[in-house]
């Protein structure tokens, strides 16, 4: 155990100590919410394109429902386990490059970090566009993986998550997407 922990904690190194002004402005941004805005409208779109207005509008609401229990179900895990985030461990203390929110505030994130909620909700949205509208967009459905692969290194080039919380969180977020295609997507519309 004792290896795997000491593996991690070289990762976070590696990867937040390649840093540099504009890559770490780039990550901030990769990592936050209202870059990611017009993704979910193309995704609606191609739902849209695929389903027509109705069935659209549903599966809009139901990657939602997935979205927000994958970040509820994530965020009460982070404190069954309470495994320090690399920025709030001691370990680490002079070792990481933080972004600097302004002049005197950097960002750590919360305490806990396992498992990523990042890493969770976007293997959700990846995964359920997967098995609901894989078939008719191919290409979209690797574009939606390569991005949920770099939000997870944003994560971890920012110094709050460890590649494990990262494995952690995208377990989570496919099992996620995968009961709820099963038992609400399936059941709901056989036919698709």
């Amino acid at each position: 155990m004792e290896k795997l922990i000491d593996i991690d904690r070289q990762i976070v190194l590696f990867i937040n100590g390649a840093n540099n002004p504009f890559i770490d402005e780039l990550m901030w941004q990769i990592s936050g919410r209202l870059i990611w805005i017009p993704l979910y409208l193309l995704i609606f779109f191609l739902a849209y394109k695929k389903f027509g207005w109705r069935l659209a509008v549903f599966y809009a609401v139901f990657t939602f429902s997935c979205f927000a229990f994958s970040d509820l179900l994530s965020n009460q895990i982070k404190y069954v386990f309470e495994r320090l985030r690399p920025s709030h461990n001691e370990f680490f203390n002079g070792k990481l490059h933080l972004y600097q929110i302004s002049r005197k505030e950097f960002y750590t994130g919360g305490s806990f970090g396992f498992v990523s909620s990042h890493a969770s909700n976007f293997f959700t949205l990846s995964f359920s566009f997967f098995l609901i509208l894989g078939k008719t967009y191919p290409k979209m459905k690797y574009i939606l993986f390569i991005i949920s692969a770099l939000v997870c290194y944003s994560r971890i080039y920012l110094g709050v998550h460890y590649l494990s919380d990262i494995i952690g969180g995208a377990i989570v977020g496919t099992f996620i997407a995968f009961i709820f295609h099963r038992f609400v997507w399936k059941k709901m519309f056989k036919n698709i």
